[in-house]
C-alpha cells in the first residue's frame, strides 16, 4: 500500500475514533449509531466498514486506544512478581504503580472521557455482552496481579499473610476501580489520598506494614 494511502487510511481511522468518544459521551453507547459516527467523523458509513465491522468492534477500538491506567502500573509492578530476591520492596512498587495511575487519571482529559464512557454510558445491552465478557476477565486478570505482588512482597518480608493473596487482590482491585468510577462521576474528594489511605490499610489488616514514605 503506497505511503500516502496508508496515512489516508491512518487518518480516517483517527477520525472515527474521536468521532466515537464524543458521541459516545453525549448519547451513550447503545443510542448511538453507527451513521452518527461517521457523520460526526466526516466519512461515509462505507468507509467507517473499511476499518470497524460493527458498533461493538469501534467501541472495542476506542477503548483499547486509551489503556487503562491501572491495568498498565499493574503490569509494571507485576513484572518482576516471581522474584523474591528483587530489591525493590513489592509493597512500595505497587503503592507507586498506583499513584501513577491515578495521576493518570486525574490529569489526562482522555484517559477520563474513556473510562467515563465504559463506566457510566456502555448500557447493559446485547450487542455489548461480547465487552462485557472482556472487561470481566480484566477485573480477575488485574486481582491476580495484586495477589502476585502481595505474595511477593509477604516473601520478601519472610512473612504469611493474614488473608488469602486472591481475596486480598479482589479487595484491593475492588477499592481501585471503585474509587476510581465513584470520582469521575464526582470529583469532590482526594482521589489519591482516599485510595492509598484504603489500600494501606488493607496491606497493614494483611500483615505487611507500610513505611511512612510510601504512605505519603
Amino acid at each position: 500500500m503506497p505511503r500516502r494511502t496508508r496515512e489516508a487510511a491512518q487518518a480516517t481511522r483517527t477520525a472515527l475514533l474521536d468521532a466515537a468518544e464524543r458521541v459516545f459521551e453525549r448519547q451513550g453507547v447503545a443510542r448511538s449509531s453507527l451513521e452518527t459516527i461517521a457523520q460526526e467523523a466526516g466519512v461515509t458509513r462505507g468507509a467507517l466498514y473499511g476499518h470497524f465491522r460493527n458498533k461493538v468492534d469501534l467501541f472495542g477500538a476506542m477503548a483499547a486506544r486509551v489503556p487503562s491506567p491501572l491495568e498498565v502500573c499493574l503490569d509494571g509492578a507485576s513484572a518482576h512478581a516471581g522474584d523474591t530476591g528483587a530489591d525493590e520492596d513489592a509493597v512500595s512498587q505497587l503503592l507507586r504503580a498506583v499513584r501513577w495511575a491515578l495521576h493518570q487519571i486525574v490529569l489526562d482529559p482522555q484517559v477520563r472521557r474513556v473510562l467515563k464512557i465504559v463506566s457510566f454510558m456502555s448500557e447493559q445491552v446485547d450487542e455489548m455482552a461480547v465487552i462485557r465478557s472482556l472487561m470481566i476477565q480484566d477485573r480477575r486478570d488485574n486481582a491476580q496481579r495484586i495477589a502476585a505482588i502481595l505474595e511477593r512482597g509477604a516473601a520478601q518480608r519472610g512473612l504469611k499473610l493474614a488473608f488469602p493473596s486472591d481475596v486480598l487482590g479482589r479487595a484491593i482491585y475492588a477499592l481501585l476501580v471503585g474509587l476510581a468510577v465513584d470520582w469521575l462521576g464526582d470529583p469532590q474528594f482526594d482521589l489519591e489520598a482516599a485510595t492509598i489511605s484504603g489500600i494501606v490499610a488493607m496491606l497493614e489488616g494483611a500483615g505487611l506494614e507500610v513505611s511512612a514514605a510510601d504512605r505519603g
